[in-house]
């Protein structure tokens, strides 16, 4: 089934803060034209909003947020639309594995996000036979990498796994290679954007990051985004624009194609359709008895050469 209707998206900004992202949340929730609800940025505040959600039966799809705990078996409205923190935390120890990597540092900003990822990846290494030899939080880069490189080296570290937002990991990679350390640094999917790229792309050390993101794989779906993207911001799209894109066209697709005309609709549509179109890979995603996304693969890439696929794993819960 097919229509024709007209979709209005309304674009808000919680500004990072958490009373003005209660005081949004509860005005979607209370407005009955709202079908759902695409967010939040912030890992802690949308953690914090779920049951705002929840308890007003409003969906609300989340593209950037890939906390382990943020859904589960009593989930309901909440939707999980990237794979979370457990997946992308053994695809980093599996590639350190590849690389022969023994003695491992690892680094974690301090939010929800960083201490889970962190929690995972230190898991997977014991089980993995890599040795976790420091694993810390909020360095004073400046006055402690010093300090810590002489710590490393004497534990004879091999690589560093980095838990970082952008800011605060360029920062540390800056310090990093300042000290003249130069071993491997695995990244997380926090410092997969357009800005790392250009910031470390004439770096000479081995640095990757894991995403969700193939260049070298876009659907029909992706192709036509750039060109939207690209005449607004003349820009190219980053891994985080394509999947904002992919959870709002998710909510259109079902409004347009299957008829859907409420948040109870969304939600039923959602647990029961096993190939929802997306702009990703094959083009079908799916949400498993959780509300976690099945159908999108995480890769491995190299920062300086970001066209470089080093390995993909498909991810299936």
């Amino acid at each position: 089934m097919q229509c024709d209707v007209k979709i209005n998206v309304n674009v808000a900004d919680d500004k990072g803060d958490f009373s003005h992202a209660v005081e949004l949340a509860t005005r979607y929730v209370e407005n009955d034209n709202c079908i759902a609800i695409v967010g939040h940025w912030y890992s802690d505040i949308c953690l914090s909003l779920t049951d705002i959600y929840e308890r007003g039966e409003k969906v609300l799809v989340v593209p950037t947020v890939s906390l382990t705990n943020l859904v589960d078996e009593n989930s309901e409205y909440v939707y999980q639309n990237i794979p979370n923190d457990s997946f992308g935390a053994k695809v980093l120890c599996d590639y350190a594995v590849s690389q022969n990597k023994k003695n491992a540092v690892i680094y974690y900003e301090d939010s929800n996000y960083g201490f889970n990822m962190a929690s995972k990846l230190e898991q997977y290494a014991y089980d993995s036979g890599i040795n976790v030899i420091d694993k810390l939080s909020n360095m004073d880069f400046k006055n402690d990498m010093y300090l810590a490189k002489n710590r490393w080296e004497l534990m004879e570290f091999d690589c560093v796994f980095l838990i970082s937002n952008s800011d605060e990991g360029i920062e540390f990679i800056e310090y990093y290679e300042e000290e003249g350390m130069s071993n491997p640094i695995y990244c997380s999917d926090g410092m997969d954007n357009n800005m790392v790229n250009e910031v470390l792309c004439d770096t000479n050390m081995d640095i990757v990051v894991h995403t969700i993101y193939d260049p070298n794989n876009k659907s029909k779906g992706m192709i036509e985004f750039d060109e939207i993207y690209n005449q607004m911001f003349h820009d190219v799209p980053d891994i985080w624009a394509y999947q904002g894109y992919d959870s709002v066209m998710i909510i259109a697709d079902a409004i347009v194609e299957s008829g859907v005309r409420t948040s109870q609709e969304l939600k039923e549509y959602f647990d029961n359709t096993e190939n929802i179109k997306s702009v990703y890979g094959n083009g079908k995603i799916s949400f498993d008895e959780n509300n976690m996304v099945n159908g999108k693969k995480i890769y491995i890439k190299n920062i300086s050469n970001f066209n470089e696929n080093l390995g993909d794993n498909d991810v299936n819960n």
